[in-house]
């Protein structure tokens, strides 16, 4: 009997021997949790940032730079962590955003926030809070900022400052001759509002920009309605920029919403962008199709630029354009541009909708005339890339990409 149960309990050891091993291998608690936020994220590796999927962006997402450690880069995944971003920072989002109370803006900040593809929703400011400066950021000064590959979708309170609004940025002003200011791959949606006696700019992306260094504004976008007034003084009011300053680069952008300036003295509006300020500026491969209408003692409306000068190239425009100023002399309206100051700019392969209305006393004649037939057709549009640049959408070209805008 007792050589039964030795011989028992020897094969019962052999059969446990292979599961000593496997307890030795069962992770603990804290690498499990680790495994599942990385899995979550779409990565083995729990260091690595999560990758979203293109929700309407104009460019693939770029990589974040290889060489920055992975101890530098802050992740953003709250509000309340977006809202203490600062200094010169390298942010990025790890998930969408939902914000439930009114923003404050953000306005210090010198370094990198990457979107990764991921949004803001529900950005408000309400005209009652009184932000002179309205945006999800608000008065930036310093030179070396870059946004990227980021979405705002503004809430249905809209975003309302007293001297300058943007979606994203209300006004950028520094003295830097530098590099000064990057954003790249980023869009608004929902309305921008200036309601302060003393307005000065609003964009559906930036309200103004004010610096004699290098600014590039590329693969950006708005749907946003924008307005501003009545002011009492001058307003510069623009779908996707209120003013431009002296060197500025607009490329690979659109604006889709109506723009409308009310003042008792000035009112500038276009349907891309409100002021251009200096003939080094450009604007190529753009486009804009709101109504656009300016009301004031002067007043300037153009389909993609209200007032200025610089280089347009390789851009279209849809929207009408309406001019009423209580001095007759005073109101100035264009299919393209609503007025030009000397210099003149340079104006190549830009084209408008031969159907538009425009009203004023002086009508600026810039801008090749295409009929709604011609706008759908490749061959209208001389010396355009339509491998590399843009694509034919419904009723006329978007750009190339991730362009959402399919003329519906």
């Amino acid at each position: 009997m007792l050589g039964r149960i030795l011989w028992i309990i020897f094969v019962d050891l052999l059969l446990l021997i292979p599961f000593i091993g496997l307890a030795n291998s069962i992770p603990n608690p804290e690498l499990i949790a680790l495994c599942a936020e990385a899995e979550e994220r779409g990565t083995s590796n729990p260091g690595q940032v999560k990758e979203a999927e293109n929700k309407g962006f104009l460019a693939p997402i770029d990589p974040i730079p290889s060489d920055l450690p992975q101890d530098m880069i802050v992740h953003i995944k709250t509000a309340d962590e977006l809202a203490k971003i600062s200094g010169s920072s390298y942010c990025v989002l790890d998930n969408d955003i939902h914000l439930t109370a009114e923003w404050v803006p953000i306005q210090s900040f010198s370094g990198t926030l990457d979107g990764r593809g991921y949004c803001i929703n529900n950005l408000f400011i309400l005209e009652s809070s009184d932000h002179k400066a309205a945006g999800l950021f608000g008065e930036l000064t310093s030179s070396g900022v870059t946004i990227k590959n980021l979405g705002i979708n503004i809430g249905e309170q809209g975003v309302t400052g007293t001297w300058v609004a943007g979606g994203l940025i209300a006004c950028y002003y520094t003295e830097e001759v530098a590099q000064v200011l990057s954003v790249n791959n980023c869009y608004v949606t929902g309305d921008v509002f200036l309601l302060g006696s003393l307005g000065d700019s609003v964009g559906g992306l930036i309200g103004g920009i004010d610096t004699p260094g290098a600014v590039a504004i590329i693969n950006c976008y708005t749907t946003s309605n924008v307005s501003a007034g009545p002011c009492e003084f001058y307003v510069h009011v623009g779908g996707l920029i209120g003013t431009l300053s002296l060197d500025t680069t607009v490329r690979n952008c659109y604006a889709i919403g109506n723009v409308s300036a009310r003042s008792e003295i000035s009112a500038v509006s276009g349907g891309l962008i409100g002021h251009v300020g200096g003939d080094k500026n450009k604007i190529e491969f753009c486009y804009a199709t709101g109504e656009v209408l300016a009301t004031g003692s002067q007043a300037y409306a153009g389909g993609l630029v209200g007032l200025g000068n610089g280089k347009i190239s390789y851009c279209f425009v849809l929207g009408d354009t309406v001019s009423n100023a209580s001095n007759a002399a005073d109101s100035y309206a264009g299919g393209l541009l609503g007025y030009i100051p000397k210099p003149k700019p340079k104006i190549e392969s830009s084209y408008r909708l031969s159907t538009q209305k425009i009203t004023g006393t002086t009508i600026e004649e810039s801008g090749t005339l295409l009929s709604a037939e011609q706008m759908k057709s490749q061959a209208s549009f001389v010396g355009w890339n339509f491998t590399d640049d843009w694509e034919m959408g419904r009723d006329y070209p978007l750009l190339k990409g991730f362009d959402t805008n399919k003329g519906e």
